[in-house]
Parts: C-alpha cells; sequence; structure tokens
C-alpha cells in the first residue's frame, strides 16, 4: 500500500511540475570525493590483508532540477534532487559510498552563462564487507555551488556544461543495531570536491493567464 501511495504522489507531481516550472534540467555529473577517514579505514586494510586497494578519489552521479520562481531574464529559484556513488572493486572485495540528496536553489543567468548555489540535506551509504564494516547510514546537510555555459539547441531545449564545487559532509553514521560510527577529526563520510557536469534544460513554455 505504501508504495502504491508513494508512486501517486510522483505521479501527481509529474503531472503537476510543467504547470508551475519554469524549466526542467537534467545532468551527469562526474566528481572527485574527500574521503579522508573512510581511504584511512581503507589503507589500514590493505596493509592487514596484503592488498593494494584504490582509495576513492571520484565517481559519477545523476542531478536534476526545477525551476519555480522565475527572476525576469536573470535565472530562477527552485528545487533540485542528486544522486552521487563512488565504488572500488579489487578481486572479492567491493567498497561502496553513495548519496542522496534534495537541495534548493537558486540560478543566476549573465547571457548564456550561468551561475548558481544551492543547500539541502543528504543521506549517505557506506559498504565495506571485506573490512567487516556492515551497511552504514547517515544524515548530513551540505552547499553547492557553480558556474555553466549554456548553449541553445532548439527554441525550447539547451546544452550546458557546468563546472561546480560541493561540501557534502556526512559527519556520523550508524548500522542496523544503531552502533555509531565517527571520523577522527574529519567527517566520516565526505562527498565534497569539484564536478564537472553535462546538462540538458527544457525551457517550460510560458502561459497566458487567462
Amino acid at each position: 500500500m505504501r508504495k502504491l501511495v508513494s508512486l501517486a504522489i510522483c505521479g501527481l507531481v509529474a503531472l503537476a511540475l510543467p504547470a508551475v516550472a519554469t524549466d526542467l534540467t537534467i545532468g551527469l555529473r562526474g566528481f572527485t570525493v574527500s574521503m579522508g577517514h573512510i581511504n584511512g579505514l581503507i589503507e589500514e586494510f590493505e596493509q592487514d590483508a596484503e592488498l593494494d586497494l584504490s582509495p576513492l578519489q571520484a565517481g559519477a552521479g545523476i542531478e536534476a532540477d526545477v525551476g519555480i520562481f522565475a527572476m525576469g531574464d536573470r535565472g530562477s529559484i527552485g528545487f533540485g534532487g542528486r544522486g552521487l556513488l563512488v565504488r572500488e572493486t579489487f578481486r572479492d572485495v567491493t567498497i561502496t559510498a553513495s548519496l542522496v540528496g534534495l537541495f534548493a536553489r537558486a540560478e543566476f543567468a549573465f547571457g548564456k552563462w550561468m551561475a548558481h548555489v544551492d543547500a539541502g540535506g543528504h543521506r549517505g551509504t557506506y559498504s565495506f564487507p571485506a573490512a567487516r564494516i556492515p551497511g552504514l547510514s547517515g544524515w548530513g546537510a551540505g552547499l553547492g555551488g557553480g558556474v555553466a555555459y549554456r548553449l541553445p539547441l532548439t527554441e525550447r531545449f539547451a546544452l550546458a556544461l557546468d563546472l561546480g564545487l560541493a561540501w557534502l559532509p556526512v559527519p556520523e553514521m550508524s548500522d542496523a543495531d544503531g552502533q555509531k560510527y565517527r571520523g577522527r577529526g574529519t567527517p566520516f563520510m565526505d562527498f565534497s570536491g569539484i564536478s564537472a557536469s553535462i546538462k540538458l534544460t527544457w525551457l517550460v513554455p510560458e502561459r497566458s493567464n487567462e
């Protein structure tokens, strides 16, 4: 029943967005991360297991946002969401870190150049079974920003190349039993870093007030 209700809500939101949105954007994102604490755990494990493991340094993900309030030709204010994944595999050892978040976003236009800032919350997960670290999860808050060059493709579609910075820490995580895991002077998991994205934007047609 809960799944059906969730699907129904998502469907209604999808139908309603075109009626209020000023633009809809979806993009693919490559990024670096700052996994100081987790990479320390990986280094300790590889020394004990005599393996040559790679630290978590970069990943890929998807991001989408919707402009709701237009500021004339100067930009828009809206909201969005992102899903990010970092994964390293060596033989039978797999290390996975992921993050899903929602954010409020403001975008400012300067001709074909765009500047944007966002703020929101996120939930991260981390798994390292070979090191006997079960599936962990935790919450955090973050900020982001960047600049993009938007190239019109048609009257309603545009392609943008985006360079950004993000601060996306997860200070504390816990397992299924509620045991807490904290970093040693740093966030336990941290998706902060630089990013490069390619985005496709649909500029929603203006509607008459009649």
